[in-house]
């Protein structure tokens, strides 16, 4: 199982500001990242062990200010260390990160570098994910099909694509672009999973092979 972490570091000190469950297999050797979902379906026992273990990562780094995403896989043996960045989460993910007063974590993470207290700053308590929609085939994108069906399913609250008809497609493990994204909530994070999965399978890809 993997999960990956969102936060802000002041003085090396890891603020959570969330932590996205991927409830969907991800078995290699290569394998795309599909489904976030936020609040994460974990014990808090279990969250409150990554975060440490993600600290001692930042400490271990140098890491001692501003965003940073946290990948870890989590098994039998304990929790491990993927990817520790001092970044953002990529793409077009923070979209589901909507914070108390209307912020956003670009936002968020502005106020921070400019100095100002974040510390309070919280996540809207409702259940949300994304869809990163994968490149399945390898050929020239000619056309989308299903958009319009895909966005009325009940809890999708966009769609946006990121590779144009003319384009190519190219899948992993050469390739390092998706689809696009789709954007979901719910009242629960078993139904913005199910939403997601609806919506996916609306979407139909049509290509040229080269």
């Amino acid at each position: 199982k993997e999960v990956s972490i969102e936060g802000i570091v002041n003085e090396g000190k890891l603020k959570e500001l969330a932590i996205f469950d991927k409830p969907e297999p991800l078995e290699g050797p290569t394998f795309p990242e599909t489904i976030f979902i936020t609040p994460a379906l974990l014990s808090e026992q279990l969250q409150i062990s990554l975060l440490e273990t993600a600290q001692t990562a930042l400490e271990a780094l140098g890491i001692i200010k501003g965003p940073v995403h946290v990948e870890l896989r989590i098994n039998k043996n304990g929790n491990f260390i993927l990817e520790c960045a001092a970044r953002s989460i990529g793409g077009l993910c923070s979209k589901v990160l909507e914070f108390k007063g209307g912020m956003s974590l670009e936002e968020l993470i502005l106020r921070s570098a400019l100095g100002r207290n974040v510390e309070k700053t919280q996540l809207i308590d409702k259940a949300k994910g994304v869809m990163m929609m994968p490149t399945e085939k390898r050929g020239i994108l000619r056309e989308i099909h299903g958009i319009k069906a895909a966005l009325a399913v009940k809890g999708i609250t966009d769609l946006q694509t990121t590779i144009k008809p003319g384009e190519m497609l190219e899948p992993l493990p050469k390739g390092d672009r998706y689809l696009g994204f789709l954007f979901a909530e719910g009242k629960d994070q078993d139904t913005v999973i199910i939403v997601l999965q609806e919506a996916w399978s609306k979407i139909e890809v049509v290509s040229e092979k080269i």
